[in-house]
């Protein structure tokens, strides 16, 4: 469509495409099991940019990842899917009434996410779990009186 805007036409000859001038890049992701994955595909005509162009490295897609919470009498229970991640590349923290999720920098996969909770729990309760990217924490409810 592009080459089409430009020129007019779908096809340039041989001689076009060698005058310069034209070029066609793109970059196309992959996720799956191996992890996400970005390409860079291109051709470039003569150009006036330098021919090693200073390229700075793009950040990570952060993603938010799904939640459930369950709450009974005694605890809060947190289930998350954060596949491609362990427990030790996560950090985990409870302030007031909000649970914190995100990734240290040393994870292949960015994670981050802020759930208010409905409910005072124990910040220093927080136990956590996490097998096959099912991460599932556990926290102490408190009373709503303080203690």
């Amino acid at each position: 469509e592009t080459l089409e805007s430009v020129s007019g036409r779908e096809v340039l000859s041989h001689t076009e495409w060698k005058g310069g001038g034209m070029g066609i890049s793109g970059r196309f992701r992959t996720r799956g099991i191996l992890g996400d994955k970005e390409y860079h595909v291109g051709t470039m005509g003569k150009t006036t940019r330098r021919s090693t162009p200073k390229r700075t490295a793009e950040p990570p897609d952060v993603t938010e990842p799904p939640m459930d919470v369950f709450y009974d009498e005694n605890q809060v229970t947190i289930v998350a899917d954060v596949p491609g991640v362990s427990l030790e590349e996560l950090e985990l923290k409870v302030e007031k009434r909000v649970f914190f999720l995100a990734t240290k920098g040393t994870a292949l996969r960015s994670y981050r996410k802020e759930l208010p909770l409905d409910v005072k729990v124990a910040p220093e309760s927080l136990k956590a779990t996490c097998n096959n990217g099912a991460l599932e924490i556990r926290l102490q409810r408190l009373n709503e009186k303080g203690g």
